[in-house]
């Protein structure tokens, strides 16, 4: 037998009165320290919540692999899954400080992601072998020989197969990534999620260079099985890579889907969030730019965003001896960062609220997978990627709180098990639609529900019965307005031809004033999938809906105006740039303003020379001060190029000298604090005053305070800051002042190796950007994105039409600063940190 490498340290991770450690910039790539590690990291260099204690109990030996999925058989003992292949299974010890052993029961499956006891056998997510498997032990001799593919899951590896759950009717659930496809046995009319669809009117022509532009509805997903994976229903998708799932104490399930971190900064990115996972919900993942914002009206909103990370395994604490609020909370795991997360949800008519809180972290802590024992204690797991691997526990240790008086209730109330309640009997429709007065009247009643998960699922419910909705249209008039869009929305998912009558009748009715924002967003959503999906009507009704659109848009709600702004372009409104320059200024963030630059790219027609300049010289402002990853800076390359390639040859020549100002090698850098313009300085200028520096009456605090708001999103100066420019801690030490006013001021006049920037545009069209790592002056080897270091991408120059070469950071950053106040920052610099 393998003897076992033992570090049973018992270590409280954090004092009465601290708080885990804030997360940072080089956080995220905290899980590249376990690939170096011959044993997984200490529980005392991490941090828990107060009166919480964590042990390792054992560390991965070289042979036994990096560890993946985790779950307790009927004797209390760990199953655990390798990443490479096969399961172990260890014996946890009897008291403190002994042997933990480890045996191997199985030899052949590829990565299982998920693990379950179901009945007499283990139920296992084997993604590299693309099935859903049972396991038995026939013989009792504690290795499983027999191995029955319940059923074969298609599709990639990547964002796959992972974590099964059983619910208290005895239903095994599996959940996917988008990678997974649904078997070549699978039965539509089983599915809940039905009618599914990119619907976006602008799929960009640069998706084409994606890699997830294979990735089509219903994407990541979540499915519905017995023990023998006969029945296999889709419950509900658009979800990216949800790696858990879990299910409450009243039967609710919930998952923590992943981000697409490139995408930061865009108007289609959706950051980690906990998902409320629901019959017949669309969560509107698509491949690429086809994403469909959390806005969307036709998507089913988050229980909380997280932010950026990369969700692994999730469960609730309903099993543990944890005390409350812990013993109700979601615990979630966040890989990227070595977070545990405790999620307090609390009940909001038929869904939930969320409230996330750090429960545990250390770092390198590349949680994958966790389980609670027969003990009531959270064990949990370390692994992924090749990376060193443990098994640790974390018990309660402090001293519980006395009795409150009054204690809040957070169970649910009795008006939450009502709408809980109508929720689940709309719910019960989506699998047929009984035609019968009751029913019908079930799902009107609830059309125009305040909640919207209830009013979803009685569109759902509609939908299931499409040869209904002409009736239900004919009949609108009269009804609330609520009720009138959603009966709209639904006819245009699944109506054919007969949507188009029906929401002609809705426009002409005129009852816009009387919308809210919700069901006005709506109602322009209803017409973008009408023509996303039965396509133009006829000439004389087109006018009809352009006419419509150009008479309520802008109306002053985000949401209403940039799908309005979608459709004056679709429909070749002459009045579209009139209408949608000036919401670039009005609009309240970042995302937005971008959503209608890239939008206006795609008019046809209606452009005046001032317009495009006004286009133009919007772009190059969110250029210089945009925020996020790698792909935002790559997306407005390819929409510059989109603009520029629409223009008249008349057009070009007279937009020579302001398309000039737009550098094409200018990346995006992430925003900072908008700063009145005050001069352009220049280093003869400034030099003769830099002995000032070194006076002690300078003002340090508000030098670090211009570091903080103008610098620190690109690099780092002690704790605090970003990753992306160079670490300037300690600058002082290796330049004099004048150089480092120089860099400041002139940042492109000498970029250092690490930090030179290039930007190749192919002869295929495809823009790649990113910074140099080679140039043997046949292929440029760049890293493509600043966030997540060592993804790289070789660039052949013979298949590159141009590349020019820049810093990430823009010159004229320092001009809003006064004298003074570039003083300051030097002096911060040069001698107020570490």
């Amino acid at each position: 037998m393998i003897r076992p490498l033992i570090l049973a340290l018992t270590v409280s991770l954090a004092a009465a009165d601290e708080k885990p450690p804030p997360l940072d910039a080089g956080s995220y790539n905290q899980w590249k320290d376990a690939l170096k590690s011959a044993t997984a990291t200490p529980a005392g260099e991490g941090r828990a919540l107060p009166g919480f204690r964590v042990e390792l109990l054992r560390s991965a030996q070289a042979n036994e692999g990096s560890w993946v999925a985790l779950a307790f058989d009927g004797k209390g003992r760990p199953v655990i899954s390798r990443e490479d292949k096969g399961l172990l299974r260890l014996t946890l010890p009897a008291k403190p400080g002994d042997p933990v052993p480890s045996e191997l029961v199985e030899d052949t499956l590829l990565e299982v992601r998920g693990l379950v006891f179901m009945d007499d056998a283990l139920i296992a997510n084997a993604n590299n072998s693309r099935a859903l498997m049972k396991l038995r032990d026939l013989d009792g001799d504690g290795k499983y020989e027999e191995l029955t593919v319940l059923k074969e899951t298609p599709g990639g590896v990547g964002h796959g197969r992972n974590q099964l759950a059983v619910d208290s009717r005895h239903s095994l659930w599996a959940i996917g990534g988008d990678d997974v496809k649904l078997p070549a046995d699978y039965d539509p009319g089983a599915s809940l999620l039905r009618n599914c669809a990119d619907d976006r009117l602008f799929p960009a022509a640069w998706d084409r260079f994606h890699w997830s532009n294979s990735v089509t509805p219903p994407c990541g997903h979540l499915i519905k099985t017995d023990s023998d994976g006969k029945a296999w229903t889709l419950f509900c998708g658009g979800l990216r890579n949800p790696f858990g799932i879990a299910f409450n104490e009243d039967g609710e399930a919930f998952t923590y889907d992943a981000d697409m971190e490139w995408d930061i900064g865009l108007p289609w990115y959706r950051p980690t969030r906990v998902i409320h996972l629901v019959s017949g919900a669309d969560y509107g993942w698509r491949g690429a730019s086809r994403a469909l914002p959390a806005w969307m009206p036709d998507t089913w909103p988050a229980v909380c965003d997280i932010g950026r990370g990369s969700p692994t395994a999730v469960m609730f604490g309903t099993r543990s001896t944890f005390p409350e609020p812990w013993k109700k909370a979601l615990f979630i795991l966040d890989w990227a960062y070595g977070i545990i997360y405790a999620v307090h949800l609390t009940p909001q008519g038929s869904t939930y609220s969320g409230k996330s809180e750090v429960f545990l972290q250390g770092r390198p802590l590349n949680v994958t997978s966790l389980d609670f024992g027969p003990d009531g204690a959270m064990y949990f797991v370390t692994g992924g990627r090749r990376t060193q691997s443990g098994l640790y526990r974390v018990t309660w240790a402090g001293e519980l709180p006395p009795p409150e008086v009054n204690p809040p209730d957070i169970t649910l109330t009795s008006e939450a098990r009502i709408a809980r309640g109508w929720r689940r009997k709309l719910e019960l429709l989506h699998a047929a639609v009984a035609q019968d007065r009751l029913t019908g009247h079930l799902i009107e009643s609830h059309l125009a529900s305040t909640d919207p998960f209830i009013r979803k699922a009685a569109r759902v419910a509609l939908e299931r019965n499409p040869a209904s909705l002409r009736e239900w249209q004919e009949s609108s008039r009269g009804m609330p307005s609520q009720w009138v869009v959603e009966v709209a929305l639904a006819a245009a998912r699944v109506g054919g031809e007969d949507a188009w009558p029906g929401i002609l009748e809705l426009l002409r009715q005129s009852f816009w004033g009387a919308l809210t924002g919700g069901a006005r967003s709506a109602l322009l959503r209803a017409v973008q999938v009408a023509l996303a999906r039965q396509g133009m009507p006829a000439a004389a009704e087109v006018e009809k809906v352009l006419l419509f659109v150009e008479a309520v848009i802008p109306c002053g709600d985000a949401a209403a105006d940039q799908l309005g702004a979608e459709l004056l372009i679709f429909l070749n409104s002459p009045h579209a740039a009139e209408k949608i320059l000036p919401l670039i200024e009005k609009a309240a963030t970042q995302e937005e303003r971008l959503h209608y630059l890239f939008t206006l790219r795609h008019a046809k027609t209606g452009w005046t020379l001032d317009q495009r300049k006004a286009w133009i010289a919007a772009f190059r402002r969110e250029s210089a001060r945009a925020v996020g990853a790698h792909h935002l800076g790559v997306t407005l390359r390819y929409a510059r190029a989109d603009f520029e390639a629409a223009l008249s040859p008349e057009e070009k020549t007279a937009l020579t000298a302001d398309l000039a100002t737009l550098d094409p090698a200018a990346v995006a850098v992430p925003a900072v604090d908008p700063r009145p313009f005050v001069k352009v300085w220049t280093q003869a200028e400034m030099e003769p005053h830099l002995a000032a520096v070194a006076v002690p009456e300078r003002n340090l605090k508000r030098g670090r305070e211009l570091f903080k708001s103008q610098c620190a999103a690109c690099h780092r100066y002690g704790a605090e800051g970003g990753v992306i420019g160079p670490d300037l801690t300690g600058i002082a030490g290796r330049f004099d002042r004048r150089t480092i006013l120089e860099s400041i001021l002139d940042p492109w006049r000498v970029v250092a190796d690490p930090y030179r920037y290039a930007t190749a545009t192919l002869k295929s069209g495809e823009i790649v950007s990113g910074r140099v790592l080679g140039d043997d002056g046949t292929t440029l080897s760049l890293e493509v994105n600043p966030v997540e270091a060592g993804v790289g991408r070789k660039v052949p120059r013979s298949e590159a039409g141009a590349i020019a070469f820049s810093s990430q950071m823009l010159p004229g950053l320092a001009n809003s600063f006064s004298q003074e106040e570039l003083l300051d920052l030097l002096a911060f610099l040069d001698r107020g940190g570490p």
